[in-house]
């Protein structure tokens, strides 16, 4: 019997908007992404060695999931894995989104195990891009504001400790780290938010449709650039693709989705 989406939400997951406007340098810049919710730097770091630690380690558990958008009768993303769910507009991959991400309420019957608080389950998508772009420009058209305070540079958006880190050099945004993020490509934008949510801890990235709106050139460097960070971090990362041109020939494991049910195919090689 299916549950229903009008009960209690998750806890998890929250989606942090920009705190009123002010100057924006290094940590103190509050960013627009999922995330959840944190506890003590200290515990967060001890859950994620011990995750790391242990190949496999299982992150989500969905079980026996029935509900008005989404039907899916046994899913386990394991620590490292790299999944790619194919679907076409419309087809549930939406609500698959906001179930990894906590923004769909628990069921009562407890089908969806999550990882602990302190493990970060970081989604990336177009609308996040877009709404960060908006707040941009708002900020931009603010008369109250100095004008140096007005624009966000692409740093800004990383740990101000970490600028030097490799990552920045593997998605090819070192050139770009001064300037304003209104003025990022499309596939610059969404790296820079790869690179934030890699270097502030993430252990899983849930990409909605990474490769829209990307030539195919940037589609290229983009999938080169996860690859690599995925096997060097043991990140576990969940595509969901519209097209099957975008499918990365490096992902493990292949699903599908279709008026919301979720169907697994195995591993792609």
């Amino acid at each position: 019997m299916g549950w229903d989406e009008t009960s209690t939400p998750y806890t998890e997951g929250k989606l942090c908007e920009l705190s009123a406007p002010r100057k924006r340098t290094g940590d103190s810049y509050r960013h627009i992404g999922y995330y959840p919710r944190q506890s003590s730097s200290s515990r967060a770091a001890f859950y994620i060695q011990r995750i790391l630690a242990v190949p496999n380690t299982v992150l989500f558990d969905i079980d026996s999931l029935n509900t008005k958008n989404l039907q899916i009768d046994h899913w386990q993303i394991r620590q490292g894995e790299s999944w790619c769910v194919i679907g076409h507009n419309g087809s549930g991959k939406h609500y698959l989104f906001q179930l990894l991400m906590g923004e769909l309420p628990a069921s009562p019957s407890q089908a969806v195990t999550r990882p602990p608080q302190e493990v970060q389950i970081r989604g990336i998508s177009f609308e996040q891009q877009q709404h960060l772009y908006e707040r941009e420009l708002a900020l931009a058209n603010n008369d109250l504001l100095a004008e140096e305070d007005t624009a966000t540079l692409a740093k800004d958006f990383l740990p101000a400790r970490q600028l030097d880190d490799p990552l920045i050099d593997t998605l090819n945004l070192r050139h770009r780290l001064d300037t304003a993020y209104t003025l990022l490509s499309t596939g610059e934008s969404r790296k820079l938010l790869v690179a934030q949510a890699v270097l502030e801890g993430a252990t899983c990235l849930v990409l909605d449709n990474p490769f829209d709106s990307l030539d195919v050139q940037s589609c290229q460097n983009l999938t080169d650039a996860l690859e690599k960070i995925a096997r060097q971090e043991g990140l576990s990362l969940v595509f969901l693709i519209s097209n099957r041109a975008d499918i990365p020939a490096w992902c493990d494991q292949l699903a599908s989705i279709s008026a919301g049910q979720l169907a697994l195919h195995g591993a792609i090689h």
